[in-house]
C-alpha cells in the first residue's frame, strides 16, 4: 500500500513523500495546507519518534519551489545524534 492510500494520508493534507536515506532528507507532497502536525507525523514514521529532523528557509535565492502554485513540498533532514538542537522545553536556545 502506497503512502497516499494509507488511513494516515486520509488524515492530512500529505500527498506522498520520498526519503532519500544517503542525504537523511525527506521531500514530502502536499496539498498546500501541511501543517506542524502532519510533518511531525511523517517524521516519526519514517525516522521514529526520537529523532531530530529540521526543516531550512534558505536565501531566497537558493528557494528550490517556493513560488510554485501547481506543486507544493516540504522538506525536512535528519539532524544527527551528534549535533547540538535547540530544545525549546529545556530552555536550550
Amino acid at each position: 500500500m502506497s503512502f497516499a492510500d494509507s488511513p494516515k494520508a486520509r488524515q492530512c493534507s500529505v500527498i506522498d513523500w520520498e526519503l532519500y536515506a544517503e542525504r537523511d532528507h525527506l521531500e514530502i507532497s502536499h496539498d498546500g495546507t501541511a501543517t506542524w502536525a502532519d510533518l511531525q507525523a511523517i517524521k516519526n514514521e519514517v525516522w521514529g519518534e526520537d529523532t531530530v529532523a529540521i526543516e531550512i528557509y534558505p536565501p531566497q535565492e537558493f528557494v528550490v519551489n517556493g513560488g510554485s502554485t501547481e506543486f507544493h513540498y516540504r522538506h525536512l533532514w535528519k539532524v544527527p545524534s551528534w549535533m547540538p538542537w535547540p530544545n525549546l522545553r529545556q530552555g536550550d536556545f
